[in-house]
């Protein structure tokens, strides 16, 4: 049954229905919503959002297939594709993902790089933890995926992850009594001859020539990058022939589930991979047109958006994104998780830049602090919240206290569902 259009709602809590319109209500569509696993953050905040979307586009990452399953055929009716990338069962996904699809220049591969060895420092092989290894291992991934692209360049086509990942499994290092040298040394040669004082051969003497010790050490870290990162099914994913296409998200109502799973952490590397894509390009796509804006709104739903990787440059992202069309929900289960990651004033600049915060209670101390601030409430009172009750906070209003949003009892749930679909859980 095909539904009249209607408008974009943003459903909240119990009594706080707003539209998402800029022009309406004056305020940004970004939000944070805060609350420990099994809330009801799933339920009570995305449910409604899809359910409630009948213009724009979506790219949400889900954990539960049961919602894709869902509301797929509800987003059909409404005139959207879907796209399905499945990275818990890659080859199940109807389009793909290649991040060397979206590479143009060194600073992306480096940027790339930076993505998959991560921001927590390693260790060394005695236990000191010690930001070179992570620094080092950046610059010897970021001089394969360089020496890829030339390869695939010379050849008059795109380079993909699987020129790289074929290069980086024939590296081998050769450890002799003082000096290090790697099975790659000749093939970073060859470019140096074509390519006299390239970035990447520079790059590479990261490894080769160090101690085999040193060298050892910068290794380790690489192969845990890589193999935390890709798997077969995902290599065979990235041959599908369609691909996430940023600039038709944001010109044709498209809705796009990224799929991940919530136990099984080897491809959540690649999530977070694509979210930094996805911001990156939407806005750079913006940039290139006449009005600086995208031709459609897009909203993005990460969820455990603090439990991944850092997306490099988000917050500087998240400021403008309001001018381009582009806006965000990120699902946390406190603000301490936020700051562990991005570090206190990028953490900070996050909230700042989400016009709307919706609290779903929790034990954590920095967050129940932050949110008797807020309320101007004793904070035992936050910590002691009942478990239906969520507050909601909306810049130029006072917060709200109130009952968490209903779904199965909104009427358009029960118009497009029947009460054996529903499934409480967070």
């Amino acid at each position: 049954m095909r539904e009249e259009r209607k408008e974009n709602l943003t459903c909240l809590a119990e009594g706080c229905v707003y539209p998402t319109s800029l022009k309406k209500t004056g305020i940004n569509a970004n939000e944070i919503i805060v609350g420990p696993t099994r809330s009801g953050k799933t339920t009570s905040v995305i449910e409604p959002k899809l359910l409630h979307t009948f213009e724009g586009s979506l790219i949400i990452n889900v954990t539960k297939r049961a919602l894709v399953g869902k509301y797929a055929p509800v987003f059909k009716d409404r005139g959207y594709q879907v796209w399905d990338l499945n990275l818990s069962e890659p080859m199940s996904s109807n389009v793909s993902y290649d991040p060397f699809e979206y590479i143009h220049t060194n600073e992306e591969i480096i940027k790339l790089a930076e993505t998959m060895v991560g921001s927590e420092a390693s260790s060394s092989r005695d236990g000191v933890v010690d930001p070179y290894w992570n620094q080092s291992a950046v610059s010897g991934l970021a001089a394969i995926m360089g020496l890829a692209k030339m390869n695939a360049e010379s050849e008059n086509r795109k380079v993909t992850f699987s020129d790289f990942y074929e290069l980086y499994n024939n590296c081998k290092l050769n450890m002799g009594d003082r000096y290090c040298s790697t099975t790659l040394d000749d093939l970073f040669d060859e470019a140096e001859y074509e390519r006299p004082n390239n970035q990447f051969g520079r790059m590479w003497k990261t490894i080769r020539g160090n101690s085999p010790r040193t060298a050892a050490c910068i290794y380790s870290v690489m192969n845990n990058a890589v193999d935390k990162l890709m798997t077969e099914d995902a290599l065979e994913m990235m041959q599908n022939d369609k691909k996430v296409s940023f600039e038709e998200l944001s010109t044709k109502k498209t809705v796009l589930f990224v799929t991940t799973s919530p136990v099984n952490k080897t491809m959540q590397k690649l999530t977070n991979m694509f979210f930094t894509d996805a911001f990156r390009l939407l806005f750079e796509y913006a940039e290139t047109l006449p009005d600086k804006e995208l031709p459609s709104p897009v909203h993005l739903i990460c969820d455990d958006f603090a439990t991944g990787c850092k997306i490099p440059y988000f917050y500087e992202y998240l400021s403008v994104f309001c001018a381009k069309k582009i806006s965000v929900t990120l699902l946390l289960q406190s603000e301490s998780q936020l700051s562990y990651m991005y570090g206190k004033s990028e953490a900070t600049t996050i909230i700042n830049n989400c016009d709307t915060y919706v609290y779903f209670g929790g034990m954590d101390d920095e967050t129940c602090y932050n949110i008797s601030k807020r309320r101007n409430i004793p904070v035992e009172d936050v910590y002691s919240m009942p478990l239906e009750q969520v507050m909601v906070f909306r810049r130029g209003s006072k917060p709200v206290t109130s009952r968490r949003y209903q779904t199965f009892e909104d009427g358009l749930y029960k118009q497009l569902f029947d009460d054996s679909d529903n499934e409480h859980g967070d």
